[in-house]
């Protein structure tokens, strides 16, 4: 059974990676954007396409675990490789809501911050002593001799969860205070689309919850379409469009 669900993973997995990697794309090719305001764009694409890339390298790693061929250095390599990604995801992510809510993105201090945030977790990562693979239903770890350090748990949560979702809410609470039709349009479907993926991606990764097939299937076809609600807040649907009386966002393709 688990070779089943493992091989229907990774297919979603690479479904959503193509997913992220197209919105990455389209939010990506500006024409008429110029300093901060394209900066702060190509912060998000990068967040969706390291994202997109992290997806694409985990549904293989999935198909090779249904197959019983997984190995423990290929399974650590992917691990270390989980962790940068996020890392650079949150930078490009951070930013682009800072500097939505500043005005300033702060990318070196980001950088600097998640940086550091990477070595601590590699560091947990060694003295925890991966011993094997551990092939669950739905996804692939790494078995330890050692449990996580408290530390590390608390850090995860107050670096990788806490600061979007607080920053998403406080884009949210900006609504009221917008005139414009299409901004509160935009406004409200990212903050909300970015809280969703969030949500989806806390609860499915709750160890008690991660054998639950159809709790783990919704949670990754919720993900793909909190992606794609994004792009279309930039680039609403013609009907969208006639229907609210929304623009699209100036200067994307």
């Amino acid at each position: 059974m688990a070779q089943e669900t493992l091989a229907l993973a990774g297919a979603v997995a690479v479904t959503g990676g193509l997913s992220y990697g197209y919105v990455a794309l389209r939010l990506g090719r500006r024409t008429g954007l110029a300093g901060d305001d394209s900066r702060a764009m190509r912060c998000f694409a990068l967040w969706w396409s390291a994202l997109g890339l992290n997806l694409l390298l985990v549904g293989p790693l999935y198909w090779i675990a249904s197959v019983g061929a997984l190995t423990l250095p290929v399974q650590l390599a992917s691990s270390v490789l989980q962790r940068l990604l996020l890392a650079v995801s949150l930078v490009g992510l951070m930013a682009y809501l800072l500097y939505l809510l500043t005005g300033r993105a702060r990318i070196g201090v980001l950088a600097t911050i998640y940086a550091a945030y990477v070595a601590l977790l590699l560091t947990s990562l060694v003295e925890q002593q991966p011993t094997g693979v551990q092939v669950l239903a739905w996804r692939t770890d790494l078995a330890y001799a050692r449990r996580a350090p408290l530390w590390s748990e608390a850090l995860s949560f107050l670096l990788i969860v806490l600061p979007p979702v607080a920053s998403s809410v406080a884009y949210l609470r900006l609504l009221p205070r917008m005139g414009d039709r299409t901004q509160r349009y935009r406004t409200a479907l990212v903050s909300a689309s970015l809280l969703v993926w969030w949500v989806v991606a806390v609860v499915a990764g709750q160890p008690g919850l991660l054998d639950n097939g159809p709790l783990q299937i919704a949670a990754r076809l919720l993900s793909i379409a909190s992606a794609l609600a994004v792009l279309s807040a930039f680039m609403p649907p013609a009907w969208v469009r006639r229907r609210l009386g929304v623009e699209a966002y100036p200067g994307l393709a």
